[in-house]
Parts: structure tokens; C-alpha cells; sequence
């Protein structure tokens, strides 16, 4: 004889609907967000446990800081990496951006006047959209001979939220010079002279 069924009031139903999260597969899914929201959390933090260099500057990427070091492959296949010599300028853009070839232009004028007294490195941060055709294209309509990377991941190594933002190192790796625009050359002048004292 079978048992009969029982028929559960709409409020037993829900409260069993309401305990999702305590089955196998609600705590796998409870488990592999938290995860997730840790590893987010690192690397948003990134940073926030700044060691601190011989000199006593700790290292990081804002103003003042040591910056933290790379090395990436230009869309040529070279690698590249900021210069222990003389200062660095990186430029973080991308292809289609107007305000960044107007920055672009600003730069070769610096590389110009400076020639190998500065390292340039311009990093094109827009991988969904821009491939190295199209930073090469930038490259040779608005830029000059140094690297042109594709470098989603070092936008997020430097922290960068926007197209235009450029970093000064000096040749001792220091950050002296950030920003979120477009550039000009006055400035960029100003600072790369700062960067070699």
C-alpha cells in the first residue's frame, strides 16, 4: 500500500525554495563566488601591501612610488620593458582614439628633441576592439619608432581606468608624473626634464 502524498501548504513550499543555498550545488555556487570575489579583491588591492626598496620608496603605482616592473612584447614581437637607464614615458591609448593621437604627435616632438635620452613606450589597452593592424596603422599615422604594445593586462598591472593617461619614470624607476588626458608637449617636456635630474 502506498503512502499518500502530501500536500504541502504554499509556506512549506517556499521554505524549502529559500534553502537553496544549503544543497551540494547551492554551496559549490556559494564556494566558487566567494572565490571569485576574493581574486577580485586581490587584484583590485593589488598594491595594497607595498613593499618598500632600497631607498625606502615603497613601490606601487601612483606619484613617488617605485613602479612596479614588466616586460611585454611589442606588436613586433620584441620585447620591451621601462628603461634602468633613463627615464620612460608610457602612454596608455588606443587606435581609434582622437585625444590619443593627439598625444601621439605630442610624444614624437619628445622623441625628437630627445632622441634616445627617453624611452617611450605607447601601450594600446583596447584588446576587444584593436588588433596589432590597427596599432601598427596608429604607429605609423601618428607615431614613432619605439614600442607599440597591445596591453590589456598592463592597464590593469597600472592601474589605468582611462585612454590618455601617461606615466613619467625616471631613469631610477621612480613615478614623477601621472596623468588621465591628453598630454601636450610643454608638458611633457617639463616633466621629462624633472625626470632626468
Amino acid at each position: 500500500m502506498s503512502k499518500p502524498k502530501q500536500n504541502r501548504t504554499p509556506r512549506q513550499r517556499s521554505n524549502k525554495s529559500k534553502m537553496w543555498w544549503t544543497s551540494p550545488l547551492g554551496i559549490t555556487v556559494a564556494a566558487a563566488t566567494f572565490v571569485v570575489l576574493v581574486g577580485v579583491g586581490v587584484l583590485l588591492m593589488g598594491n595594497a601591501s607595498q613593499s618598500i626598496d632600497q631607498h625606502g620608496t615603497s613601490s606601487g603605482t601612483t606619484v613617488g612610488q617605485v613602479a612596479p616592473p614588466f616586460s611585454v612584447e611589442d606588436i613586433n614581437g620584441q620585447l620591451t620593458s621601462r628603461s634602468d637607464a633613463r627615464p620612460t614615458v608610457l602612454f596608455f591609448m588606443a587606435a581609434w582614439c582622437a585625444s590619443c593621437a593627439s598625444e601621439e604627435r605630442a610624444l614624437v616632438q619628445l622623441y625628437r628633441a630627445y632622441g634616445d635620452q627617453v624611452d617611450i613606450i605607447s601601450i594600446d589597452i583596447d584588446e576587444r576592439s584593436d588588433t596589432p593592424e590597427d596599432v601598427r596603422g596608429f604607429q605609423q599615422r601618428f607615431g614613432g619608432p619605439w614600442p607599440h604594445v597591445l596591453g590589456a593586462k598592463l592597464a590593469l598591472l597600472w592601474r589605468v581606468k582611462y585612454l590618455d593617461t601617461t606615466l613619467i619614470l625616471n631613469k631610477d624607476g621612480i613615478i614623477g608624473y601621472r596623468d588621465e588626458r591628453a598630454t601636450d608637449y610643454a608638458t611633457l617636456e617639463r616633466e621629462i626634464q624633472n625626470a632626468m635630474r
